[in-house]
C-alpha cells in the first residue's frame, strides 16, 4: 500500500516520498475535527498530567471516538500521532514499576483500526515523530531554526530538539542525497561512469551534512533530561510486560512491539542499500524487523533499491580507480556518521545510566535502545560492517 495521491510517473510521490522532506510527512495537518478535541486537550496538558501522575485518570474518562470520521490521509496521520503519544504517556506514566499489561479500549481501538488503514503497526515509530512538526513562520524556509513540534508530550526544549534534529537530517537527505540516488540508478543503466562518480561525491556531501546536523544535538538536548523521557518512546518487549501488552477491544492476546528507533529510519536504510551494504545475520534480522514499522510506501521504495541496479557491482565491474575512490568516499562518509552516532549514544544513554541524579524508574531500558536492541553492540556492528565494504582500488 502506497500513500494516497500517488502518480506512477513520479518516482518519489508514488512511494509517498517528498522531494523537500524525504520520508518525513510534508506539510502535516495540525488540527483534528472538533469531536477529537478530548484527545488534544490531554496532550496540551500532558506535561502537568505526567508530573502529577494524573495522565491515566484523564485518559480513562475518554470514550471510543468515531475514528471512521477521519477521511483524509493527513488527518489520519495526525490522529495516529496523537494516539501514539497518548498510549505512551498512559503506559509509562509510573515507569517500570507501574507499567500496565493492557491499553484501554478508548485508545486501543482507534489506534489499531487507523494503523490498519495506514498499513503499519499500532505502535509509536520513527515515522510518526517525523510527522510532528510545523513551521514557526510559514513564510520562512524549511530549516531547523524555523521548526517546532506540534505536540510535546513531556514539554521542554530537550524533548523538542531531540526530534527536530532527525527531522533536519531527513531534510538533508531529501535535498542533498535523494536526487543523486535517482541519478546514480540512471547512470548505471546508461553505463555513465562520470555521472555515477559525481553522484557518489554528492552522496558523500549529503551524508556529511547529516552528520553535521547530528553534532548539533547537544546544543539544546540535555543528556539527563533525555534519559528521563526516553521511556516514553519505548516498546513492549522488556520483561516488565510479561509477554507483551493487550490492546483492549482488539484481542485478548498480548503483543510485543519495539518502540520508536533510529533503526526504523527509512533514510538510513536507503543509505545502506544504495551502496550495497549487507549487514551480518543478527543485525540484519533486527533491521528487517524494523522495516515493518515504516509506512508501506517507504518499505516499497527501499525494496526497489534492493531490486534495482547495484552501484557496488557496477563499480567493481568497471575496474576504474577514480570510480572506486568515489564509492569508498561515499562509504566512509556513512562510517563517519555511524562513528558519531555511537558517540551520541554514549553521551545520552550510557553515561546517564550510571549517574545517580538520573531517574532509576526505567531500569528495563538501561542497556537497550527504544527499539529493543543492545544499543552499543548493534551500532558498532553496523559501523564495522559498513567499513568492511570498502573496495580495494584497481591496480
Amino acid at each position: 500500500m502506497s500513500a494516497p495521491n500517488s502518480h506512477a510517473k513520479d518516482p518519489l510521490r508514488v512511494y509517498g516520498i517528498s522531494p523537500l522532506v524525504g520520508f518525513a510527512l510534508q506539510d502535516p495537518e495540525e488540527k483534528l475535527p472538533i469531536e477529537f478535541h478530548p484527545w488534544i486537550e490531554i496532550l496540551h496538558d500532558s506535561e502537568n498530567l505526567l508530573k502529577s501522575k494524573q495522565f491515566r485518570s484523564r485518559v480513562d474518562q475518554l470514550s471510543v471516538l468515531d475514528y471512521e470520521r477521519l477521511i483524509s490521509y493527513k488527518h489520519q496521520r495526525l490522529a495516529r500521532l496523537v494516539l501514539c503519544l497518548l498510549v505512551q504517556g498512559y503506559v509509562w506514566q509510573d515507569g517500570d514499576a507501574g507499567v500496565l499489561q493492557s491499553i484501554p479500549k478508548c485508545l486501543a481501538v482507534p489506534f489499531h483500526k487507523l494503523s490498519m488503514k495506514l498499513g503499519w503497526p499500532a505502535m509509536i515509530t520513527h515515522a510518526d515523530m517525523m510527522s510532528n512538526y510545523k513551521k514557526i513562520d510559514p513564510n520562512c524556509p524549511l530549516e531547523l531554526s524555523n521548526l517546532k513540534l506540534i505536540f510535546s508530550l513531556c514539554g521542554g526544549k530537550s524533548f523538542e530538539w531531540f526530534f527536530l534534529i532527525p527531522l533536519q537530517m531527513e531534510i538533508n537527505f531529501a535535498q542533498h542525497i535523494l536526487p543523486h540516488i535517482l541519478q546514480s540508478r540512471e547512470a548505471i543503466v546508461n553505463k555513465d561512469t562520470k555521472t555515477l562518480g559525481d553522484a557518489l561525491c554528492k552522496y558523500s556531501h549529503g551524508v556529511e551534512m547529516m552528520t553535521a546536523t547530528l553534532t548539533r544535538m547537544h546544543e539544546h538536548c540535555d543528556p539527563r533530561e533525555f534519559y528521563n523521557f526516553r521511556a516514553f518512546l519505548a516498546g513492549w518487549q522488556s520483561n516488565v510486560f510479561k509477554g507483551g501488552i493487550i490492546y483492549e477491544g482488539i484481542s485478548s492476546t498480548p503483543v510485543k512491539h519495539p518502540g520508536a528507533s533510529a533503526a526504523q529510519s527509512s533514510t538510513l536504510h536507503c543509505c545502506d542499500e544504495v551502496l550495497g551494504v549487507k549487514h551480518g545475520e543478527s543485525a540484519w534480522t533486527f533491521l528487517s524487523e524494523m522495516r515493518q514499522y515504516m509506512p508501506p510506501g517507504h518499505r516499497e521504495f527501499i525494496a526497489s533499491l534492493v531490486k534495482g541496479p547495484s552501484i557496488r557491482d557496477f563499480v567493481i565491474s568497471q575496474n576504474d580507480v577514480g570510480l572506486a575512490e568515489s564509492y569508498n568516499k561515499a562509504l566512509l562518509s556513512l562510517v563517519h556518521f555511524r562513528d558519531y552516532h555511537i558517540q551520541v549514544v554514549v553521551r545520552y544513554i550510557v553515561i546517564p545510566s550510571h549517574q545517580t541524579d538520573c531517574k532509576k524508574s526505567h531500569e528495563s531500558l538501561a542497556n537497550v535502545g527504544t527499539g529493543g536492541s543492545g544499543v552499543l553492540p548493534f551500532l558498532k556492528s553496523v559501523r564495522d560492517t559498513t567499513k568492511a565494504h570498502l573496495l580495494p582500488l584497481p591496480a
